[in-house]
């Protein structure tokens, strides 16, 4: 697999760029000369990975996968295939592919610390072992609530924290948990400086819109400014407007690029 990945740098479009040998190790390569096609099954899903310099073999050799699949297999299953170049989303389309979420990239810079006060009847703090589950729980809760958000497995947090530069914060309302947000601080050598990367900002669904994701956030930017964080950066399907109507608000631009189109395909 390590070979594999090395050969994807050379193609012109890929969807293992930001992929590690431990994500795809149990994947398997469906075979041909023109591109790099891996799939796996699991609960239900078969999960794609690419790498190919035009859509329409690899469209094709997408498709006789799923026939196969669909003659081996029973069960119904769903395909997902992440980083569609939008030059391609047609030819997806006429195979029965539908647009499932279009991430963009969201920016802050530079990251300052806010001096502006948060829900005071909320306790902030970093996530203890014992709050894994919960953490969990809450991501789950919110399972497409956003186009392409499917939430997090009960695992999530600890494998998270196994990584350098992580935190993972929850905020308490009468000591139980309704909101969560991860982050990691990365690319130190940066010439803007460091970068701190949001994610799973999610907030119990009843308590939407309550000021509590706002909370959150800026404790986790303003932790994130302490330990040399200089900028800041997330991703959002751009069909989340409450979600970027917040991220406007605390100072985040939309970067210029398409940004990441990922696709579906349902088995009927």
């Amino acid at each position: 697999m390590n070979e594999i990945l090395n050969q994807a740098k050379t193609y012109a479009w890929t969807s293992l760029s930001y992929v590690d040998l431990d994500d795809i190790i149990d994947y398997k390569e469906y075979p041909s000369s023109d591109y790099i096609l891996l799939h796996h099954v699991k609960d239900d899903v078969v999960f794609l990975h690419y790498a190919a310099h035009d859509e329409k073999p690899l469209v094709s050799g997408i498709r006789d996968l799923i026939h196969f699949y669909q003659s081996s297999n029973a069960r119904k299953l769903e395909y997902r295939i992440e980083f569609i170049p939008s030059s391609w989303v047609r030819a997806f389309e006429d195979v029965g592919f539908v647009i499932s979420s279009h991430f963009v990239d969201y920016w802050l810079k530079p990251l300052k610390k806010f001096y502006v006060d948060y829900r005071n009847d909320l306790s902030i703090d970093e996530i203890q072992k014992d709050e894994y589950e919960a953490f969990a729980k809450i991501t789950q809760e919110n399972r497409l609530l956003s186009r392409g958000y499917y939430g997090e497995p009960h695992d999530f947090a600890q494998s998270f924290l196994l990584e350098p530069y992580t935190k993972i914060y929850t905020a308490k309302l009468d000591d139980e948990i309704v909101g969560v947000c991860a982050t990691k601080i990365y690319n130190f050598e940066h010439i803007d400086g460091p970068i701190l990367w949001l994610r799973e900002v999610a907030v119990k669904p009843k308590l939407h819109q309550k000021g509590i994701g706002q909370s959150i956030m800026i404790h986790a930017l303003n932790r994130g400014y302490d330990l040399g964080a200089r900028q800041s950066f997330l991703a959002c399907d751009c069909d989340n407007h409450g979600g970027i109507k917040l991220y406007i608000r605390l100072g985040y631009l939309r970067n210029e690029d398409p940004g990441q189109i990922n696709m579906i395909f349902y088995q009927k």
